[in-house]
């Protein structure tokens, strides 16, 4: 049987004659069947499916795309913060809590790329306005095509087209203020926990054996739903897909929790086992941080699958076109 009805700004694919898709797919263990509600498949099937969709969509060289231009973007992004931070008269004291807060919050060797640009270009006061304003002009462009590769690797987990170039990069700046405010949340409760805390602790009225589990309990729970917040925007907001998706989704579920498990591990590593120093020498920050970065993209374009996955088994119950790429992966 054939389907030429429009689905999610896409056309739907022809199914096989059977109405059933390959027997060998362990997502479709009854045919068409196994994937109505009433035998939706579990919860490791359908990461399986989505890992293996992640291969055919390439998302290892997206997220590899993200972290560049992403990288790209950070030492522009420091210049423009430090050169706001002179125009307005921010001390140098606030400025040495920003990069204790970062060495603390990012895993060891990324930070020290980070807090080493911050110094430098604190300490360059002169040419302070021209440089910000160039620094925010390179920070967008380069924050905007990471963006924009986001985009597109979501486009392909729908299976639907990209967005023309203006429009792609008119959604790709909403990503950033989305990721901006969202982020900055989960940035503050995190790099700026200690004297944040003292601050409300201080207003409160509390003592520190009472208020400190409170606010770690509280700051913990606010980043985790910032995190998610900003998940659910950027799967609700990134596709070229109508209607856009709900915004608590499963995918934005794995993506943050992937996220954090592969960042605490990766900072476990690197303090612990890792010899990144040894190997790369003076680049061994700029290594961790790039990496870091690609896990970030990944898990995002992760959980992207997931919910693209997902999304298609509640539709007429019919396989993805690229089903038989997925299939020739998975006996490869």
């Amino acid at each position: 049987m054939s389907s030429t009805g429009q689905a999610d700004g896409q056309t739907a694919v022809a199914a096989p004659s059977s109405g059933t898709p390959p027997s060998s797919d362990p997502a479709f263990p009854n045919g068409a069947a196994g994937m109505t509600g009433a035998s939706r498949p579990s919860r490791l099937v359908t990461l399986k499916r989505s890992q293996k969709r992640a291969k055919v969509n390439r998302v290892s060289v997206l997220a590899s795309g993200v972290a560049y231009h992403s990288f790209l973007a950070l030492f522009p992004t420091v210049i423009a913060l430090i050169g706001a931070t002179q125009l307005v008269g921010i001390s140098s004291s606030s400025v040495s809590t920003l990069v204790s807060g970062i060495g603390k919050a990012l895993p060891a060797g990324a930070s020290t790329v980070l807090t080493d640009a911050l110094l430098a270009a604190h300490h360059r006061t002169q040419g302070a306005l021209a440089a910000t304003v160039v620094a925010i002009a390179v920070a967008v462009w380069s924050s905007s095509t990471a963006m924009s590769i986001l985009q597109s690797g979501l486009d392909a987990a729908y299976e639907v087209p990209d967005r023309k170039f203006v429009a792609k990069r008119l959604v790709a700046l909403l990503l950033l203020v989305l990721m901006a405010a969202l982020g900055g949340i989960a940035a503050v409760l995190t790099v700026f926990a200690r004297p944040f805390g003292g601050f409300l602790q201080h207003h409160v009225g509390l003592s520190a054996s009472v208020f400190d589990p409170v606010w770690t309990v509280v700051r913990l729970v606010a980043t985790l739903a910032a995190l998610l917040a900003l998940m659910a925007c950027l799967y609700r907001f990134a596709p070229n897909r109508h209607p856009r998706e709900r915004w608590v989704t499963a995918g934005g579920v794995v993506a943050t929790v992937t996220w954090l498990l592969a960042s605490v591990a990766l900072s476990f590593y690197v303090s612990s086992f890792g010899s990144y120093a040894k190997t790369y020498g003076a680049l061994a920050g700029v290594a961790v941080l790039l990496l870091w970065m690609y896990i970030t993209a990944y898990a995002v374009l992760l959980g992207g699958q997931v919910n693209a996955e997902l999304h298609r088994y509640e539709k007429a119950g019919e396989p993805s076109s690229r089903n038989g790429d997925i299939e020739r992966l998975a006996s490869a």
